[in-house]
């Protein structure tokens, strides 16, 4: 996180200019999207200490008010709030030994929701010390969920891994991990939106900013900044084409073990790449390894 904030100042003044990077880019005019309003009726949890999100249980009866959190009986909810699930964390640092799975799916309509209010950081600097079982970090294996303003450090495994479709991440901060920040395993339809994958790293081996790998279909990076990453910036080398708008890739690949040490690195499956950037990588721009 040391040039964050400046690299943020220096992307947003490139992506004004619509260029795309010195080495052979594609640059065309950005496809519209369109945003899912929020919902104004919210069922909040809250804890202070580290919550093992599929494990939460709500109460609910029938007389339940919406505006009880459902945490026991006595405050039980009504059932429209509780399926709406939505978990509002507390500001402040939840440090955490073991990976947080959330495997309960929500729906394209009722989307379930983790959201930080203030600053929140997942930090699991206790898993650093278990080289075996690799278990930090936030996995997500169920779909349609939306995570936003959440910061995660010090996973001995990757910050984020999103292994159900439908997802969107938002606005939030991948550092200092192990594998690298954000990794899209098999998952379709995921939004990965205004997130920073900075200062990964693996000692003896590679850690990049952003991989997507496997089978899945219509996966978006949109306005995302990979810096300081060991290995590259953004990775694609999955079976279906990525789209990436308006992303900056800058000072990856400082580590000579690094595999491809660019800016993005990519295969031949009909990746898209929309008024991105990238700028002082460890060894080019744009790459497709001969292997992929």
């Amino acid at each position: 996180m040391k040039k964050t904030c400046a690299f943020l100042v220096l992307a947003l003044s490139f992506f004004a200019l619509a260029g795309c990077e010195r080495n052979k880019t594609q640059a065309t005019t950005p496809k519209k999207t369109t945003k899912t309003p929020s919902r104004s009726t919210t069922k909040i949890t809250t804890t202070e200490d580290p919550i093992p999100v599929e494990n939460v249980t709500l109460y609910v009866k029938n007389t339940g008010l919406d505006s009880n959190d459902g945490l026991t009986r006595e405050k039980a909810t009504s059932l429209k709030s509780a399926i709406e699930n939505k978990i509002i964390l507390l500001s402040g640092t939840y440090t955490l030994d073991k990976m947080v799975t959330i495997k309960k799916s929500g729906s394209e309509i009722k989307r379930n929701e983790l959201i930080g209010e203030g600053e929140v950081v997942f930090d699991f600097i206790n898993t650093k010390d278990d080289d075996i079982n690799r278990n930090g970090g936030i996995s997500i294996e169920g779909s349609y969920w939306k995570v936003d303003n959440i910061k995660v450090y010090n996973s001995d495994n990757y910050g984020f891994e999103i292994k159900g479709s439908g997802c969107k991440i938002n606005n939030c901060i991948s550092s200092e991990n192990c594998d690298g920040g954000f990794f899209i395993d098999n998952a379709s339809l995921t939004t990965i939106t205004n997130c920073i994958s900075s200062d990964n790293t693996y000692p003896g081996n590679s850690a990049s900013g952003f991989y997507i790998s496997g089978n899945g279909s219509n996966n978006v990076i949109d306005s995302c900044v990979s810096n300081n990453n060991q290995d590259s910036g953004f990775i694609a080398i999955s079976t279906k084409g990525v789209t990436f708008n308006k992303c900056l890739a800058i000072d990856n690949g400082f580590n000579n073990l690094s595999s491809h040490k660019s800016g993005f690195v990519f295969n031949n499956k009909g990746h898209s790449f929309y008024n991105c950037i990238a700028y002082n990588n460890g060894f080019v721009g744009f790459y497709v390894p001969m292997q992929y």
